[in-house]
């Protein structure tokens, strides 16, 4: 995620492939959903389509089921509004709020999700936003 934050999608891909290999060959798991990451970082990168459902996948497993959900839905809407798909960025912005109103989620991703979302939904267009 740092490489992310940083503007280094290709970095972060990099890293990706190498935690994939040795969870893969240690046979361990991940403690974070790694779509979430590729998806960020496919949505870095321009392919939002690709990156939509990347993100859909994770958030689809059980892994991305239990940690960083919010997280992966604020991505998504990003993927969503930067391809032009507004109703469903604010569905995903939506069920993001949701998920981190519940008790569980800490207060750490909650903050960080919360901000995302409000610069995700400052960046789009405030006509389309306001007709859905």
């Amino acid at each position: 995620m740092l490489h992310l934050d940083r503007g280094e999608p290709e970095l972060a891909l990099q890293r990706l492939d190498g935690a994939e290999a040795v969870v893969a060959e240690q046979r361990i798991g991940f403690v974070f959903e790694p779509r979430f990451s590729r998806g960020a970082a496919l949505c870095t990168h321009g392919v939002f389509g690709e990156a939509a459902a990347c993100l859909r996948e994770g958030l689809a497993t059980q892994l991305g089921a239990v940690t960083w959900r919010s997280h992966g839905f604020t991505n998504l809407a990003e993927a969503l509004a930067r391809r032009g798909e507004h109703r469903e960025a604010l569905a995903a912005v939506r069920e993001g709020q949701a998920h981190r109103r519940r008790p569980a989620v800490c207060g750490g991703q909650r903050s960080f999700t919360a901000s995302r979302a409000s610069r995700l939904l400052g960046s789009t267009d405030s006509k389309k936003v306001n007709t859905l």
